[in-house]
């Protein structure tokens, strides 16, 4: 964590990041910084105590950024427009971009590695390929962004191992596709499926076996078959009843019961950041829902 008095030191600390092209032109004010990375994503939290800024500059050259909004007051603009509970910054790789903070105001900005651009074709999530922009999210799943970013502010307070790294960066990957507006897009792969449903159910069956014990995620099932999502959708809901991310996220619940059983880590707390579940109280209340009883008295066992 660092503090920063005004617009020379943060702009000194930001040169040591991956958005070093950012610059805060002016304003006197007093913020604080924080910054994890989670592989290949970056995640830096600023929130501003006192006083003003204006950001402006560039965003990273070959990636894109965002600003998400978690806390906002009187005169905090994104790209000139007033910030509201539904929509956030997106910043185009070497785009230019001018926001105005002020005393209250808390933001996180995301560099998303460029495999994100993969899970946004696939899914016809349209990310801009020139310029900066604001945009409207999804509400829903931006307040379930939002929620795991606050989570993550509090609880790393320092690097986390590589498979909760994994699966952290996993789940931020997928909240931030699910908060981006829904448009089929010229890369998406789009229509019904193209090969026959025969071979796109072994097809499935094969990787979900090759990673047994592992999570897997619609996004990257639909990629790995050569499917859009809706096809992954159709093909799942005839086949088991249900979307796909609903079936994923109770294999997930199995491996992570799997894991309890054979006490692959020393605490709950640790399988679940493994599988993906950033919420543990809740990761708890579904568990006991599922099985009956608390992760911890699985452990236990």
């Amino acid at each position: 964590m660092m503090h920063f008095r005004d617009s020379e030191e943060m702009s000194l600390a930001l040169k040591h990041t991956n958005v070093s092209a950012m610059q805060v032109s002016r304003g006197a004010f007093l913020a604080t910084w924080m910054h994890h990375s989670l592989l290949d994503w970056s995640v830096q939290s600023i929130s501003f105590e006192q006083g003003h800024s204006v950001c402006s500059g560039d965003a990273p050259r070959d990636h894109h950024a965002f600003v998400i909004p978690l806390a906002r007051s009187a005169g905090f603009r994104l790209l000139g427009y007033d910030v509201s509970d539904t929509n956030f910054a997106v910043y185009a790789p070497g785009s230019e971009h001018t926001d105005t903070t002020t005393s209250g105001c808390r933001e996180v900005v995301l560099v998303a590695p460029r495999t994100f651009n993969e899970v946004c074709e696939i899914e016809g999530r349209v990310l801009p390929r020139l310029g900066s922009h604001v945009t409207v999210g999804q509400l829903h799943s931006l307040s379930r962004l939002k929620a795991f970013l606050r989570h993550l502010d509090q609880s790393l307070t320092a690097i986390p191992p590589v498979a909760s790294a994994r699966a952290l960066a996993d789940a931020l990957t997928r909240l931030l596709a699910d908060a981006l507006p829904f448009q089929a897009s010229d890369g998406a792969v789009t229509g019904r499926p193209k090969m026959p449903r025969s071979v796109i159910l072994k097809q499935i069956a094969a990787i979900l076996d090759a990673n047994d014990g592992q999570p897997i995620y619609a996004g990257e099932l639909a990629k790995a078959v050569g499917i859009s999502q809706a096809s992954l959708q159709r093909v799942f809901h005839e086949l088991f009843g249900m979307p796909p991310a609903r079936y994923l996220l109770l294999r997930r619940f199995y491996i992570a019961r799997k894991r309890l059983r054979t006490k692959s880590a020393d605490t709950v707390t640790e399988i679940a950041s493994e599988l993906g579940f950033w919420d543990h109280s809740r990761f708890s209340r579904t568990y006991r829902q599922l099985f009956g009883e608390a992760p911890s008295e699985t452990l236990r066992r």
